[in-house]
This record gives C-alpha cells, sequence and structure tokens, in this order.
C-alpha cells in the first residue's frame, strides 16, 4: 500500500496536497468524495485541509521555531489521518463526528482503520440500525393501541 513510499514523508500543505491527490487517485472509490447531486469526484483543495484542521479531524502543522505559518509541516500522520477521516466520512459519519471517534488512535490504529475501509464500524452502524428499526416498530404498536394511524 501507500505506507511504506510515505512514512517518513514531510512537506508543506502544497506537497500535502498534492500525496494526498495521488493517494485518491490511486484508489477513488476509497478515497475519494463525490458529489452528490452529480456523482462527479470532488477536487482536493487546501481549503478542505483548512476546514478538517478547524473542526479538529485531522491535526494542525507542526510549526518551526520561529511559528511562522509560512513554515508549517506537515508529516505521515497528517497523511493517515486525512485518509482515515475521508474513510469514515464515507462510512456515514460527518465531520463533526470523526474527532471523537478517532480520538486516541495513534498511526498504527489509524493505519488500521484505513486498511479496514469500514469494517470496524459497520457493525455499530447494523446495531443502531436495527434498534431504531425496533424502536420505530414499536411506536407503531403504541400509536395502532391508541387508535392512532401510524
Amino acid at each position: 500500500m501507500f505506507e511504506k513510499q510515505y512514512k517518513n514523508w514531510v512537506g508543506t500543505r502544497d506537497e500535502l496536497v498534492i500525496v494526498l491527490k495521488k493517494i485518491e487517485d490511486s484508489a477513488p472509490n476509497k478515497f475519494a468524495l463525490f458529489s452528490k447531486s452529480s456523482g462527479k469526484k470532488l477536487e482536493l483543495r487546501k481549503t478542505r485541509l483548512q476546514r478538517l484542521i478547524e473542526l479538529d479531524v485531522i491535526p494542525g502543522p507542526i510549526f518551526a521555531a520561529d511559528r511562522s505559518t509560512k513554515n508549517a509541516i506537515y508529516s505521515w500522520l497528517h497523511i493517515i489521518s486525512y485518509l482515515a477521516a475521508i474513510v469514515a466520512r464515507k462510512s456515514g459519519y460527518t465531520y463533526e463526528q470523526i474527532p471523537s471517534l478517532l480520538s486516541g488512535y495513534d498511526e498504527d490504529k489509524l493505519l488500521d482503520f484505513v486498511r479496514s475501509f469500514d469494517q470496524t464500524f459497520s457493525k455499530s452502524k447494523k446495531k443502531i440500525s436495527q434498534r431504531d428499526l425496533t424502536y420505530s416498530r414499536r411506536k407503531i404498536t403504541v400509536l395502532k393501541n391508541l387508535d392512532r394511524k401510524e
């Protein structure tokens, strides 16, 4: 996979976008986001990265000693965090839910999550949908007992 190639990678935000686009292009079904209306692939831009950083979905950049944003550095952790966020997003989680979902994950756990796609969370999503279905059936029964239409 891509971890051997990028495990020791360090670069700027522009370089991070280039690396993420390469990974995205290598497996678009897994890592690319698509428009709900047109079905076209959404282009990865620096603004998406900035939004994900602001939402604490991916960690912020590493700054040089002078704390200047011009010298912001990104690493392998940023790559794997972004990919895990996209996998979680494609599994049905919102960007607001993802930070708590992946909190406490180290690089190895993030990599395992990316490799497994959504398998680790598909079971919990099934339980939630089954619970919602059970709740809906119970609600219908209660309404019928009250002589009301569901």
